[in-house]
């Protein structure tokens, strides 16, 4: 059941969702959007009220925080990624984040096949022969990987600075390109500047992604609008969400760039846009 995003910070837009409860409702899932965190003491509010449970999807999100408090820690449990493109990352893998003992529980044998993981079962006496339990998931996080997400965890700060500074510069900008409107992010929430995605008012996206691309400026769009995917069969109106879908143009973006591959990016997107 699809609710559409906020105008201004492509999140779940709370003042949508009471209406979309029905009998069968389980869940609220909210998305921290490209980093940008949600509305989730609103959020809070109408799980709590509807005895709903809610799931933080915080995949673009780690170091983000909303209202002072720190993304992942909303609602029942809380999804991390740790993709190439995230602000920490091992590669590929996640993290899932909870303050419920019965959850973590629930979940740690489903992410080894069903069965308790070597690591918990090293101390048992005799042979230590799983047991399963429930049918579970090959979602293990490799040793290696964890250990280079161990030691992005420890760099979180610096590489958010990072971040922020180049989106700051992006910003400063963009002020004077017509045709092109930098995020928006209130002011009780810090993003974490995973994706930098401007809207594009005026030209067509698709042919300024192959514009730049000429000119050497890799680039992509920003997000999905998931109500469109043939997957869901959906009949959501959602036009914010479309209008994202449509014009979200993601710059590059990395705690690596330079204000000197700013400028390029920058000299590039003006030029296409005349």
């Amino acid at each position: 059941m699809f609710v559409d995003v906020r105008s201004d910070t492509a999140t779940i837009d709370p003042r949508l969702v009471d209406a979309a409860i029905s009998p069968a409702t389980r869940a609220i899932i909210g998305i921290d959007a490209l980093g940008v965190p949600a509305d989730w003491d609103e959020l809070s509010d109408i799980a709590r009220t509807n005895g709903l449970a809610l799931v933080e999807d915080a995949a673009c999100a780690a170091g983000g925080t909303y209202r002072g408090r720190a993304c992942g820690s909303f609602g029942d449990v809380a999804a991390f990624s740790l993709h190439a493109r995230k602000g920490i990352t091992c590669g590929e893998g996640g993290v899932i984040a909870t303050d419920s003992a019965e959850l973590a529980e629930r979940v740690r044998p489903l992410v080894c096949f069903g069965m308790e993981s070597a690591y918990a079962r090293q101390g048992s006496a005799g042979s230590s022969l799983p047991r399963f339990t429930e049918l579970g998931y090959n979602y293990k996080l490799a040793d290696i990987l964890a250990a280079i997400a161990t030691v992005q965890v420890g760099r979180l700060g610096t590489l958010l600075a990072h971040r922020r500074r180049a989106a700051a510069y992006y910003a400063a900008a963009l002020a004077d390109i017509d045709g092109v409107r930098a995020p928006q992010v209130p002011d009780d929430r810090e993003p974490t500047w995973q994706t930098y995605a401007v809207e594009i008012l005026e030209a067509d996206r698709d042919a300024v992604i192959a514009s730049l691309r000429e000119l050497g400026v890799q680039s992509t769009i920003g997000t999905y609008a998931q109500h469109t995917q043939p997957v869901y069969g959906a009949t959501a109106s959602c036009p914010n969400s479309a209008r994202f879908a449509e014009r979200h143009l993601a710059l590059p973006m990395s705690a690596e760039i330079s204000e000197a591959d700013q400028d390029r990016v920058i000299a590039a997107l003006r030029r296409v846009l005349g």
